[in-house]
């Protein structure tokens, strides 16, 4: 599956979440399998980050790099590129009604950030 850095960086936490509640082995273990490969993704996106913000930025007396202010707005660019970049990931999409045996609650809005995750009808 193609999908954006910035759909992996929203998707992350819910994904997170979800797996520390108690699921049917086979959501859980789908669900396993995509968070190590969504995590090779965003592990390389903070580095690309990090480098970017030593890169355009100036260190700090507290040890810590801030980007320059005359470099916001190429900062700023280059971290939309990066964002909209399209990664290809390997996805085990699950039927939404294998959760229906699950007490698991969710709102729309994290719903929404793990869409790609679910077959569709």
């Amino acid at each position: 599956m193609r999908i954006t850095l910035e759909e992996i960086l929203d998707a992350m936490p819910v994904l997170n979440e979800l797996s520390g509640q108690k699921l049917p082995a086979v959501i859980s273990f789908s669900l396993a399998k995509l968070i190590r490969n969504l995590r090779v993704e965003a592990d390389a996106f903070e580095q690309t980050r990090i480098a970017l913000v030593k890169n355009l930025g100036q260190e700090t007396e507290n040890k810590e790099y801030v980007v320059k202010k005359e470099n916001l707005e190429d900062f700023s660019s280059q971290m939309k590129q990066l964002l909209n970049t399209v990664v290809d990931i390997e996805v085990d999409k699950i039927d939404l009604n294998s959760f229906e045996t699950s007490n698991l609650q969710m709102t729309p809005n994290e719903m929404m950030k793990i869409d790609f995750l679910f077959k569709r009808a």
